[in-house]
């Protein structure tokens, strides 16, 4: 069952969490990254479950790491700095920014050999990162699996358009009325689809591609079909 607080307004969220007087600019830093889903998510967990129950309003996201759609984000607070991971399926608080991340196979998925390679290589403070242009990477990859210009999204990627209707191809039906099902519930017919999705010839991600409706937490696999 979805858990109630899922369901409410991020504003909203916003304005129980900082104080009257900071809710404004809380509020525009919101709207600065509302076309950046993986960001979205990162503020809506921040303000869900405020890291030490402080009632701070967060005023910046940097990007630490990438890889195919997942972002490892430093969060800027009012005076505390924090470390969160954004994923199509899931979004989670690691801790405060100096914290030394252990999870070797995360650390692998970004880019480091090894707990000693992040350590020598992770900028010594949020200012040494580069500031997070949400424009331009909005124009320049998709925002929601990564795939650079000209490549293919990851297959079950909102913003893939269909090949055969021109819609949103997790949205559609076409890829249920393609093999004659109502449902995919097994791996074969996942790659039946696939196959069959490259035979027609996939539609690689432009820059005038975008998710066309709110993305709360995107499906990376289609299973049900529409009424």
């Amino acid at each position: 069952m979805t858990n109630e607080i899922e369901t409410i307004d991020l504003h909203v969220l916003v304005s129980y969490a900082v104080k009257q007087k900071k809710e404004s600019a809380a509020l525009q830093v919101v709207e600065q990254y509302q076309f950046h889903p993986p960001a979205t998510r990162v503020l809506r967990h921040y303000y869900e479950q405020l890291p030490e129950a402080r009632e701070e309003m967060a005023c910046e996201l940097r990007v630490v790491a990438q890889n195919q759609g997942v972002y490892l984000f430093a969060l800027k607070a009012e005076t505390w700095v924090y470390l969160y991971v954004s994923a199509p399926e899931d979004t989670f608080y690691i801790g405060e920014f100096d914290v030394v991340i252990e999870d070797s196979e995360l650390l692998q998925f970004f880019g480091y050999e090894s707990i000693k390679d992040y350590l020598k290589r992770r900028p010594s403070s949020f200012d040494a990162l580069p500031p997070f242009d949400v424009q331009s990477e909005h124009q320049t990859k998709c925002v929601i699996c990564g795939a650079e210009e000209g490549a293919f999204h990851l297959l079950g990627c909102p913003v893939e358009v269909c090949p055969w209707c021109d819609a949103q191809l997790n949205q559609c039906n076409c890829r249920f009325d393609q093999l004659g099902v109502d449902e995919f519930g097994s791996e074969d017919l996942l790659e039946q689809f696939e196959q069959r999705l490259e035979q027609k010839g996939r539609i690689p991600f432009t820059r005038g591609q975008g998710p066309s409706y709110p993305v709360a937490g995107t499906d990376t696999v289609p299973l049900k079909g529409t009424d």
